[in-house]
């Protein structure tokens, strides 16, 4: 049991070192929409993404805050996995969606500052390995 752990081991190592990994540029953030469904409210922004390695990457975990002028918004969310192609540069939607009562409370900010700010971390990697990498967005709606 010990040996198999150990040759498991010594491979993975082995091959986290041969594997080389470039960070991921974030690029260019475009507002597309502002929706309003099912009691939630959505803002629907593109985002550039280039990924440069030769394997696949999943952005995932987020860890982020996100500010509507300079109110903070505590109940909101985005989608969960993004898949980068390998060798790519493209743009990918993401989304952050609120309920409709802090929606009310943004309302009358959105209009003197219309401008979101996201700042965080977003976790990059490939199967078992990798690592979180920054993320600043500012982006004016209007």
């Amino acid at each position: 049991m010990k040996k198999n752990l150990l040759a498991v081991l010594s491979l993975s190592l082995l091959f986290t070192s041969c594997v080389s990994y470039t960070d991921v540029q974030l690029g260019n953030v475009t507002f597309r929409n502002f929706t309003n469904e099912e009691g939630k409210m959505r803002a629907t922004f593109d985002l550039e993404i280039d990924n440069p390695n030769a394997y696949p990457i999943r952005l995932s975990k987020p860890r982020l805050k996100v500010f509507v002028g300079n109110l903070e918004l505590k109940d909101w969310s985005v989608s969960k996995k993004i898949k980068l192609r390998r060798h790519s540069k493209q743009s990918y939607p993401f989304y952050i969606e609120i309920s409709a009562a802090e929606g009310l409370q943004i309302l009358p900010r959105l209009f003197m500052q219309p401008e979101i700010k996201i700042e965080g971390t977003v976790k990059a990697g490939s199967f078992i390995f990798g690592r979180r990498i920054p993320l600043e967005i500012k982006e004016r709606l209007y």
